[in-house]
């Protein structure tokens, strides 16, 4: 067996487990260099682990808005909007503090079993996403709109089909805040009771970079 010096070179690159790339001499007698190598291949995984997209939320948390309590109901998993009122559907979401929010998706359907649109609503509903601050001393003030999309679904057969409400943005989850999803119903004329329906909410966010 030959003895090995601090000047021996190897002439066969060694497979390592920090990550996965063979691993040369330089390597094997500087631990710096291996360390880093690992950091990085760590970091580079674990952050791509906690980017999320299109994660489903429950929605059966909701809650309509205390003003018009019977404005919604939950029939065989869903919301329905019961009547043709402007009514809110607030939606709990569960988001880690930190993440920067990318997107907030409703997925709903203009028709159910009670039939279909004729024609669009005059006042389309609209998806937002609110925050408020449990430690603020005011009550009763609603929740600040963070951002906001409305349902440009047109013509009427689309908004009839399931399809999907997108708020886009780009917001840092402040930990000390909760998050919903605000759902305005349709409302005005060609608005119709219980024909829509949210199905769901999804949310997709980007991580914080590793330091």
């Amino acid at each position: 067996m030959a003895n090995l010096t601090e000047t021996a070179t190897w002439v066969t690159p060694v497979t390592g487990i920090d990550n996965g790339d063979p691993l040369d001499s330089t390597e094997l007698t500087n631990p710096e260099t291996q360390l880093t190598k690992r950091t990085n291949y760590l970091r580079e995984h674990t952050q791509s682990a906690r980017d999320v997209s299109d994660k489903r939320m429950p929605i059966l948390n909701g809650v309509p808005d205390s003003s018009s309590p019977t404005t919604w109901n939950v029939s065989q998993g869903v919301w329905f909007q019961a009547d043709t009122s402007q009514c809110f559907l607030f939606i709990d979401l569960d988001l880690p503090p930190g993440v920067t929010l990318t997107s907030v998706v409703a997925h709903v359907q203009g028709s159910s079993g009670a039939g279909s649109h004729a024609a669009l609503p005059a006042n389309m509903p609209i998806l937002a996403l609110v925050s408020l601050d449990p430690s603020d001393e005011l009550v009763g003030t609603p929740p600040a709109v963070v951002a906001s999309q409305a349902d440009v679904s047109t013509p009427v057969a689309n908004y009839n089909a399931a399809h999907t409400i997108v708020v886009s943005l780009s917001h840092v989850v402040d930990g000390a805040k909760r998050y919903m999803a605000r759902i305005q119903s349709e409302y005005g004329s060609n608005s119709e009771a219980d024909k829509l329906v949210v199905k769901g909410v999804s949310v997709s966010w980007t991580a914080p970079a590793s330091v």
